[in-house]
């Protein structure tokens, strides 16, 4: 690398470099896979030559360079649309850093079903209401619609103290409130 100072940025699609040097002329950019020769002459008419050895390759032919009072700016158009560009030249074997692709999808899926494993075990280890509480959430939940129908009118006319999951006992009589041992069942006046 000379002494032009470079700024570059990415989109999805393209690389922008700018070799930030005023009024050039002459400039001249030879375009390849993996690398790009600039030269010209700057203000002071001295030759330079710029090369970029590129961290991932461009497509030559869709890539173009624009000459500002400014700058010499080049919109290299990316061979891997959406691969997310982590430097922009090519580094020593023990600094490469793997490329990844931008805005890559994640598996929801996989990330719900792990956290839910995780909330499950939490609650296990824990122990107490809330495991029981789990447990019967996976009943009602892996339950059939009888099952369903049996644990909520059970659990609502027992005003909670009852939890059946037989519907050929529940669904023909009404289900009682009863108390745990040592416990009364009081009705509160509203």
């Amino acid at each position: 690398m000379s002494g032009v100072k470079r700024d570059w940025y990415q989109s999805n699609e393209r690389v922008i470099l700018a070799l930030l040097t005023k009024a050039c002329s002459e400039v001249q950019v030879q375009f390849e896979r993996d690398s790009v020769t600039v030269s010209g002459i700057n203000k002071e008419g001295n030759a330079f030559t710029e090369v970029v050895e590129l961290a991932c390759e461009i497509v030559p032919k869709q890539s173009t360079f624009k000459t500002m009072s400014t700058k010499i700016e080049l919109r290299l158009m990316k061979a891997d649309p959406g691969l997310r560009w982590e430097q922009l030249e090519k580094q020593s074997l023990h600094e490469i850093k793997q490329p990844v692709k931008h805005n890559q999808t994640k598996d929801w899926d996989k990330l719900a079903k792990e956290a839910a494993e995780q909330e499950d075990k939490d609650i296990e280890q824990g122990g107490g209401d809330a495991a029981l509480q789990q447990m019967f959430k996976k009943i009602y939940a892996n339950a059939n619609e009888d099952t369903k129908r049996a644990m909520m009118k059970s659990f609502q006319e027992s005003n909670g103290t009852v939890l059946s999951t037989n519907w050929n006992e529940i669904g023909s009589k009404k289900t009682e409130t009863k108390p745990p041992d040592s416990m009364e069942f009081k009705k509160w006046d509203s």
